[in-house]
């Protein structure tokens, strides 16, 4: 029993430790090392995967099971459907010709995302991890990338066209990241404002300050335009949530099924040379036509640019071939992973704006921002902002489900 206790009280140190550690290195996933020639894990993904490994050891034993087994009743409903989700979606790679590749994402995209952070909520409601310390560490992570800006500032490392991008794929990535720290550092400006603590609220408003110019500096319209944007529909539709998530998924089903004739309403013509709005309407129209052949099970996950380039020259001109990625939310869970996951998706969603008396708001913007932000881009194929969408919705799906239980001292 002396050796069971010794081990908890580690674990209960390192537990939070690791966990705050993936949030505060989210990035950590350009870090890889190979597994022989099946591929390769990242860092990230052994953050995750050493926590839920303990977690599940610290789990099964007897003190803490029939807590979990008590959690796992209360949040029933919510961890079935994510876990129909993982299991489907685990078809979806197996389809991809490129397997490992397809599994690759599954496990660092889906799989060990979930686990982990349903487990982090479970240690949230008992008081061994605060949420709190997780958003901060995410917020500081963002800082990071602010103080990193500056130098590549200041040294001209530019894209082609003048936007800052860092060590991402595109400048949207880093403004993703950017933005989403911008919501969690004006939450906590205005609760220490209210708290009337100064150098608190004078910290997060100089450095949500320093984040705002850096995402300037990305020149992401997508950012730029949906951060006002999440702020209008909160405050339109705060009394009445569940119909933002109708909004939401029927206007994209509506640009989905509507496509060509709005497009012929508007007149639209394509630009000489193309930009990225042109880009993004062959896309979205070349997406349309793969998920109305093979919606149902999808082209499997990782697949998306191999089958694009198939449907591209359907639709002329040809402005971009590099495009890994569907630029919409729904259109490439749709297209990559089928309907049945996208509807187990579209459930948790719903429960999630299901009206919830303890949520707080910070949660509720960050989903919202995540949702209209995905009407562009796909935030859910960045392992980071992933790993903070998962977060963020089994925490607001875990609200009304389970009260939180005092730690004991161990």
């Amino acid at each position: 029993m002396k050796t069971f206790f010794l081990k908890t009280n580690f674990f209960s140190k390192f537990l939070p430790f690791l966990a705050n550690l993936s949030f505060l290195l989210p990035f950590s996933y350009f870090w890889r090392w190979p597994i022989t020639n099946l591929g390769s894990i990242n860092a990230l993904d052994l953050f995750l995967l050493i926590f839920i490994l303990l977690s599940l050891f610290l789990i099964f034993q007897k003190p803490f099971f029939p807590i979990f087994q008590t959690f796992c009743q209360k949040n029933f409903w919510a961890m079935f459907f994510s876990g129909l989700f993982v299991f489907f979606s685990f078809f979806s790679a197996l389809s991809n010709p490129a397997l490992w590749d397809g599994l690759g994402l599954w496990k660092s995209l889906f799989c060990l995302p979930i686990i982990f952070t349903w487990l982090v909520i479970f240690w949230i409601k008992n008081g061994f991890i605060k949420s709190f310390n997780l958003l901060m560490s995410f917020w500081f992570s963002a800082l990071g990338l602010t103080f990193l800006t500056i130098i590549f500032w200041q040294k001209e490392i530019w894209t082609y066209d003048q936007r800052l991008r860092l060590f991402f794929s595109s400048p949207n990535q880093l403004a993703l990241n950017l933005s989403l720290a911008i919501f969690i550092g004006i939450n906590y400006f205005i609760f220490f404002q209210k708290k009337k603590k100064k150098k608190f609220s004078f910290l997060f408003l100089l450095g949500t300050g320093m984040l705002i110019w850096t995402l300037y500096q990305t020149h992401s319209l997508g950012a730029e335009l949906f951060i006002p944007l999440t702020f209008l529909f909160w405050f339109l539709f705060y009394r009445f949530q569940s119909f933002l998530f109708f909004f939401l998924v029927f206007f994209n089903l509506f640009l989905l099924l509507n496509w060509n004739f709005l497009l012929n309403k508007l007149s639209y013509q394509p630009n000489i040379p193309p930009n990225s709005t042109d880009s993004r309407i062959v896309i979205w129209q070349v997406t349309r036509k793969i998920i109305s052949e093979k919606g149902f099970w999808g082209i499997g996950l990782g697949n998306f640019q191999k089958t694009y380039l198939a449907y591209q020259p359907l639709f002329p001109p040809y402005p971009q071939w590099a495009v890994p990625h569907a630029h919409n939310l729904i259109f490439q869970l749709w297209s990559e992973v089928g309907f049945l996951p996208l509807l187990f998706f579209f459930f948790l969603l719903y429960f999630a704006f299901t009206p919830q008396k303890t949520t707080t708001t910070l949660e509720k913007f960050l989903l919202v921002y995540f949702l209209l932000y995905g009407l562009v881009e796909t935030p859910l194929w960045k392992n980071d902002t992933a790993l903070l969408f998962w977060l963020i919705l089994f925490l607001i799906l875990s609200q009304n489900n389970f009260k939180q239980t005092a730690r004991k001292p161990i």
